[in-house]
């Protein structure tokens, strides 16, 4: 008996405009490609601890690309085969772009002595994107040398 498969490969020559999306390893648009280097630029932000507004990002892009395929009177197949060349994402990472709403710390346990202390280890930190309104959430974790000083300062008050 044979296994059946609810996800099976498309025949190309019966459906010529469909893409694959399950089993094509190949990116087909430039709003497709835009997302993947949208996704990294959040990454590398959010590794820095630094806010970065990803939805403004995308947002901007679609508009853009819907607008040059108005103009371009059926030059392009969609509006996701636009190609947008100068369009620069740093800008959605600029620190002037946010405000910040509350910080709130990050409380651990450690065990100093036998004894049981809270020491802060990070921050996570609420901002507002002030031309859009979202908020983003950003979690910033101290280095070691932080937390140290922080257990060291503990240690000072409760003698």
């Amino acid at each position: 008996m044979t296994e059946a498969s609810i996800l099976k490969k498309l025949d190309e020559t019966k459906h010529p405009d469909t893409i694959d999306v399950i089993h094509s390893k190949k990116i087909k648009t430039n709003r497709q490609l835009f997302r993947i280097k949208n996704e990294k630029m959040q990454t590398i932000y959010t590794k820095k601890g630094e806010p970065y507004c990803y939805i403004a990002a995308k947002i901007d892009f679609e508009r853009k690309q819907e607008d040059i395929f108005r103009r371009s009177g059926g030059k392009f197949k969609t509006e996701e085969d636009v190609e947008i060349v100068d369009f620069k994402l740093e800008k959605y990472a600029d620190p002037k772009r946010f405000k910040v709403v509350k910080h709130d710390p990050i409380i651990e346990k450690k065990l100093m002595d036998g004894v049981a202390i809270n020491v802060q280890t990070g921050e996570h930190v609420t901002y507002i994107d002030i031309y859009t309104h979202h908020q983003i959430a950003v979690q910033r974790l101290f280095t070691h040398e932080q937390i140290n000083k922080s257990i060291k300062d503990n240690s000072m008050e409760t003698k």
